[in-house]
């Protein structure tokens, strides 16, 4: 069965069989039968389960469009509204049929037509309006203009509820708008920004609450996939966020901004008790709070660097100004839980994604006259720890749950290594006891929690293994994940031994005899995700120990894996079990490979080939990556035979509709290339006629293809045109010079000039192996020129100094004065000067990145080597060299103080960059590092295809 869904088809949803009572009493009236009294009945009989499902849609929603259309008297209007209310509040037709839209189209029309009028309440018209409104923007576009033109005055209406329904509708329009109505929505937001800023309540306390409410919510709306509107917003937003987030706080304030003091308010709200008034205005207040946390929360969501600045109203600070979350919220026992919980999730969303803004933070011991970003930072995260310490010895139970996720999110995204006090160990001896409790949601939180701090290389202190040695933990969380406990508990146990595995798993090998029983057992386990999680655990555990472990070396102990763990994983029904076993089978060490009897190699090759051939992409995915590892294995390199086996299998999946197998495919196709370009360098010693010409072009059509995909295809398809043309022959060569070297040639510039970093030097680094062919067609064809140029514009102008310096090593390549074309193109000299001015601009950071300043030193080792070379080069054929300009631009070289400092290349040749960050050699770092793999992604998750990452 194919692991892609099916194509989702529009059909109408069957109908139940009516009740034939059911059925006789519902006749649809027709257009000339409508009254108020028809009208109810329909009504009344669509809030009737067992009635309402004798309606047929569609002729439910003919009968509202003619409705629509039809003169009726002052009550038949006001039932057509309410059963207006009725069909798209209960979803009785579908709106994925053209008839629902219809009536949908309609029933706005008449709402519309009716605003204004004395016949019906307008507020009542306009709740119904928001209604059909919400989340159907793109049905309605060309009403937009219509419904804005309409809403806009309502919002100034005497009538605060009218004002508020027409907030709503607004609001509504912007929920689901899409990108193709951005001007709408910008419209509408400033319309409502307007109406905040001139807010000053009314005289009903409720109706200003209730009117604050509506609008925080429309606002939210509007901003939802709008970061610009979002920047141009948050100044004047986030004050009024944070005051109703905390309003008995900032009770001063928002007396004055919703109207309470205001005399009469009081007796003038309503006929309600003292005590019922102070309740209904209490929980107006918390949804208040809830609506203005719910609008931290989208803009933590979608515009998290945003908010960073504003970090301090939030957050606890050491000496506190403003309320926060943890101390005025989470703390605070006056406060309802479902508050205490939302106050979790917004500082949950406030720190995801924070780890590159708080590895700025940095504890500092002296006093300075001024407190820097890095120390306010490093306050803000001890003053968040200790917080939520404190918290976890506080809280309700219900609430305890939600802190520990707060507390892992902090985690996950701290650098403790630039703070004074190590508050892992603090965590780790605040939860580590809790693993005994009854609680399923409090144990998983918990056990997130460890896997995270593991992952943060926590070292346990004195004091917490005194409490609960790893050792220990260990044996305890194992316990958790046998067959009686929670399917939560158990994947979270699995979690944490995978985090175990990937940081200290000398942890695991001391109870592995144990643990594998553990894996055996669960992998045979009914539920999918527990056989995925001891899958996912072992192929972590062995890719852990896969370098360091004379056991995991033995062929004797992989042959047992491919038998008890290997096999059956393949033939698992569940693809993402399958997909594991194709990992696991990555992991097999090259020593071990090599002591396999040849039955036994045979056996995982064709395990591996056939695999990818299978119906779900994630499990070919994990194929391809298999087979991209065996293909640099040094037995298996030197077999043409299964070199070539390779490349027939992943070329085609590099056009597959799925991008983690394009990832992966196109990855190991690269590696191919590689292997290729090793053996046969310039294709003049090859030993099998199996590698034709016509495979050679195969393999570059399709590497173009990659390098024409998604980003994370690019950087392997160029790295594979690089090799391939290094593999080719003269004649080939020679006729394709035209063709495909030109088109290789031209997707290499494009990728040289956009694109990811790791695209651009894998482009610089194939122009250097397209140049270390002898014969490769440079300079005297038409693309010569436009090579050339990308190169220097990237010596010259890259933010990237690896960048540059692959580029530079590229132009080191040419042997001889010919290869850059005509004396009269002066790209040799053109050369020359680009790597002197680049050597003059070596000190200039301007747009570059401080964090190239490490590259600095070998970028000029590697501009003065490639200058010597060219030099030598253009001296040998210029006769006058030492006259004029030429004799300035090497003095312009040879004074530069940088040229001076520079060293000469190590190594003979100065082939190879300096620096072990850049792609070096045939075989570069992408290729023996490898892809992600499929169980670094989240495979629990069930979700079909798997993102691809680069890295292991």
């Amino acid at each position: 069965m194919s692991g892609r869904r099916p194509a989702v088809i529009a059909t109408q949803t069957p109908v139940p069989a009516p009740h034939p009572i059911a059925a006789m009493s519902m006749p649809m009236p027709s257009p000339k039968e409508i009254s108020p009294s028809s009208l109810q009945q329909l009504v009344e009989a669509l809030q009737r389960p067992d009635q309402a499902s004798a309606v047929s849609p569609a002729e439910l929603a003919r009968f509202v469009s003619a409705a629509c259309k039809q003169p009726l008297s002052p009550p038949a209007h006001a039932e057509l509204c309410r059963l207006i209310m009725a069909v798209f509040s209960t979803k009785a037709i579908p709106l994925n049929e053209s008839y629902g839209q219809h009536a949908l189209l309609n029933s706005i029309d008449f709402l519309l037509g009716q605003l204004g009028s004395s016949r019906i309440d307008s507020a009542a018209l306009l709740k119904t309006l928001g209604v059909l409104l919400f989340e159907n923007s793109v049905l309605y576009q060309q009403q937009h203009t219509k419904l804005v033109g309409t809403l806009v005055p309502l919002v100034s209406d005497s009538s605060v509820e009218v004002q508020r329904m027409a907030i709503v509708c607004l609001g509504n329009i912007c929920a689901k708008l899409g990108t193709k109505s951005h001007a709408v929505g910008i419209e509408i937001n400033r319309v409502l920004m307007a109406k905040l800023a001139a807010f000053d309540g009314t005289e009903k306390i409720m109706q200003s609450i209730k009117l604050l409410v509506s609008l925080l919510k429309a606002i939210n709306f509007t901003l939802a996939d709008n970061k610009a509107l979002v920047a141009e917003s948050l100044p004047q937003l986030l004050p009024v966020v944070h005051l109703c987030c905390f309003p008995q706080v900032n009770l001063t304030i928002l007396t004055g901004m919703i109207g309470w003091g205001k005399t009469g308010i009081i007796s003038s709200d309503s006929e309600l008790s003292d005590s019922e008034a102070g309740s209904s205005k209490q929980a107006l207040l918390t949804r208040l709070q809830q609506t203005a946390m719910m609008t931290l929360f989208s803009l933590a969501k979608t515009t998290p660097k945003l908010l960073y600045p504003h970090w301090s109203k939030f957050l606890p600070e050491h000496l506190p100004t403003t309320p926060n979350l943890v101390s005025h919220m989470i703390l605070n026992a006056d406060e309802p839980i479902k508050l205490r919980i939302l106050a979790c999730d917004v500082i949950m969303a406030m720190l995801d994604g924070s780890k590159q803004y708080l590895s700025v933070a940095s504890e500092s011991t002296g006093k300075t006259p001024y407190t820097s970003l890095s120390q306010k930072l490093a306050d803000q995260i001890r003053d968040l720890h200790l917080s939520l310490i404190r918290a976890l010895q506080t809280v309700p139970r219900p609430v305890y749950p939600h802190v520990i996720k707060t507390l892992n999110a902090l985690v996950q995204n701290c650098a403790y290594d630039r703070l004074a006090t190590d508050y892992r160990n603090e965590l780790y001896q605040a939860v580590c006891v809790d693993l005994q409790g009854s609680d399923v949601h409090a144990k998983t939180a918990v056990l997130e929690l460890l896997g995270s701090l593991v992952d943060a290389e926590m070292v346990l202190n004195e004091a917490s293994r005194s409490l609960v040695s790893m050792d220990e933990l260990v044996g305890q969380v194992t316990v958790l994940t046998q067959p009686q406990i929670h399917l939560a508990v158990r994947a979270a146990a699995f979690e944490f031994l995978c985090a175990v595995a990937r940081s200290t798993h000398d942890d695991l090998k001391m109870r592995w005899i144990s643990l594998d029983d553990t894996i055996f057992n669960s992998a045979k386990d009914s539920l999918e995700a527990i056989r995925v999680a001891a899958l996912k655990l072992l192929e972590q555990y062995l890719h852990s120990t896969r370098a360091g472990e004379e056991w995991s070396s033995s062929p004797e102990w992989w042959v047992n894996m491919l038998t008890r763990y290997i096999q059956p994983a393949l033939n698992d029904p569940f693809y993402a079990v399958r997909a594991l076993g194709c990992d696991i089978l990555s992991n097999v060490p090259e020593k071990a490979f090599e002591g396999f009897e040849p039955k036994q190699q045979y056996a995982f090759l064709t395990l591996a080939l056939g695999m990818a051939q299978d119906d779900d992409s994630p499990v070919v995915a994990a194929a391809c990556r298999t087979l991209g590892v065996y293909v640099l294995y040094e037995p298996l390199a030197q077999d043409m035979e299964f070199v070539l086996d390779v490349a027939s299998t992943v070329t085609p999946h590099v056009s597959s509709s799925s991008l983690p197998v394009r990832i992966r495919a196109s990855w190991a196709l690269a590696n191919v290339a590689e292997v290729l370009a090793t053996r046969f360098p310039e294709a003049q010693d090859v030993e099998s006629s199996a590698l034709t010409e016509e495979l050679v072009a195969d393999m570059i059509k399709t590497s173009i293809v990659a390098a024409k995909d998604n980003d994370k295809c690019r950087s392997s398809g160029v790295r594979a045109i690089g090799n391939l043309v290094l593999a080719s022959s003269r004649l080939f060569l020679s006729r394709e010079r035209e063709s495909l070297v030109k088109a290789s040639v031209q997707v290499v510039i494009k990728n040289i000039e956009s694109g990811t970093v790791k695209t651009r030097w894998n482009a610089c680094y194939a122009v250097s192996n397209m140049l270390a062919h002898s014969d490769f067609p440079i300079g005297t064809t038409t693309w010569t020129p436009m090579l050339y140029q990308a190169l220097f514009t990237a010596i010259q102008k890259s933010k990237n100094f690896k960048v540059r310096i692959n580029a530079t090593l590229a132009l080191m390549k040419p042997r001889q004065r010919g290869w850059f074309g005509t004396r009269r193109s002066g790209l040799l000299r053109t050369a020359l000067v680009t790597l002197t001015e680049a050597m003059e601009g070596i000190n200039d950071f301007g747009e570059v990145d401080f964090g190239e300043f490490k590259y600095q030193e070998h970028l000029g080792n590697q501009l003065r080597a490639t200058f010597d070379h060219l030099w030598a080069i253009y001296a040998d054929e210029t006769e006058s060299w030492v006259a004029g300009d030429d004799e300035q631009l090497l003095a312009r070289m040879k004074l530069n103080p940088n040229y001076k400092r520079s060293i000469e290349p190590t190594g003979g040749d100065g082939d190879k960059p300096l620096s072990p960050d850049t792609v070096v050699g045939v075989v570069s770092k992408d290729s023996a590092r490898g892809l992600g793999r499929i169980s670094d992604d989240t495979a629990s998750t069930m979700t079909g295809e798997m993102p691809g990452t680069v890295g292991s």
